[in-house]
């Protein structure tokens, strides 16, 4: 009889304590070629919690540290992604008997690699030591994980995602889920609005802008570029990249010592919110001299001219009816000495021009043989 009645709880306490995994949103495909939603990096897996707040609920969330070269939980507020709060792989406290091998000196592969963090209501009760708030107030929550640049052998899928459980906020016990609502990736703003863009004459440089809706926090600001731009004509772009730890191979030990925890140049179709072509630090050494040489354009002989002059070449995958290229050059958590210094300035901020095909063929769209000290 008393099995019988744990029996009977226990079914109780499974119908009573729903877990939200199943209401993950994703984008996880990683590669150079998207398109992704979200403007984002072709690079970085998305996955996405959203719900409808009454104030009355927290989440608890459970998952492992991805072999990835940099993830994050945040949390965002309102249906155009207004940001609130972030968690930063290296800021997040471990499960106890685990570690983090996303801080100094911890190995790659290092297991047990559990955490726990806590997305709750502001105002709520210290419920563990990884903790993130959104407004009691506001009707449209959601929180996010992203990966970025999984190492060698790792696609992440929806198994690879943390578990989601709702508690009751008033007595701290399972609770059942709250209704979701879709988060929009795509928009379907027509391509005329490119003609917005004009086309600045010879060689100029990205701007830097801070986009905060929906945005990685860990970035900041992003350097971008942008040019009307027909299909018989091609991007070159040039910058000095900066020094990062790669941790593609997943073995070895967490190394902070670099300018950037990671750095990537996209091509973005700005009117539909895609990312439509990335190329990821690792994937491109620089030249000599310390350099990055990028050419976007169509054909094989852009691409095979691209490779003999030993410039990375990234497909032009815009829309055949695309007026403008837009261009997003984003650093990851910069250190500090380097966000303040050098970031996006001088030779570490990306210049750009545009060109006809005959123009790059023959070599005359290049600028920094002769001058480039004094752009």
């Amino acid at each position: 009889m008393r099995l019988f009645l744990i029996f009977l709880a226990l079914i109780s306490f499974r119908s009573f304590s729903q877990e939200c995994s199943h209401l993950w949103q994703h984008d996880l495909g990683t590669g150079t070629i998207g398109p992704k939603g979200y403007m984002g990096d072709t690079h970085a897996a998305y996955g996405i919690q959203a719900f409808l707040n009454d104030g009355t609920k927290y989440y608890v969330v459970k998952g492992r540290f991805p072999k990835a070269r940099f993830f994050s939980v945040e949390t965002y507020e309102g249906k155009k992604n207004g940001t609130a709060k972030s968690l930063f792989d290296s800021q997040i406290v471990p499960d106890s008997g685990s570690v983090n091998p996303f801080t100094n000196g911890v190995p790659l592969n290092a297991e047990p690699r559990n955490y726990t963090v806590i997305i709750a209501p502001e105002g709520a009760p210290k419920l563990g030591a990884n903790q993130l708030t959104f407004s009691k107030k506001e009707r449209y929550i959601s929180f996010y994980i992203r990966y970025y640049a999984p190492s060698f052998g790792f696609d992440v899928s929806l198994a690879d995602l943390p578990e989601v459980e709702a508690f009751d906020l008033k007595n701290q016990q399972p609770s059942s889920c709250s209704k979701s609502w879709p988060v929009e990736n795509f928009t379907k703003y027509p391509q005329f609005l490119g003609g917005l863009s004009d086309k600045p004459e010879g060689v100029f440089s990205f701007s830097q802008e801070t986009w905060h809706k929906g945005a990685n926090s860990a970035v900041g600001k992003y350097a971008q570029g942008h040019s009307e731009m027909r299909f018989d004509e091609v991007a070159l772009i040039r910058f000095k990249a900066p020094s990062f730890f790669n941790s593609f191979s997943g073995f070895g030990n967490f190394n902070s010592n670099a300018q950037v925890r990671y750095w990537s140049l996209c091509e973005i179709n700005f009117p539909n919110n895609q990312g439509l072509v990335c190329l990821a630090d690792y994937l491109t050494p620089p030249d000599k001299d310390g350099y990055v040489t990028v050419v976007t354009g169509s054909g094989e002989d852009i691409k095979a001219e691209a490779g003999r002059r030993g410039y990375y070449f990234m497909p032009d995958m815009r829309p055949k009816n695309a007026v403008m290229i837009l261009f997003a050059f984003r650093n990851i958590l910069p250190s500090a000495d380097f966000k303040q210094n050098e970031q996006y300035k001088g030779d570490y901020n990306p210049k750009i021009r545009i060109c006809k095909e005959s123009e790059f063929l023959d070599g005359s769209c290049e600028w920094w043989s002769t001058h480039q000290a004094s752009e």
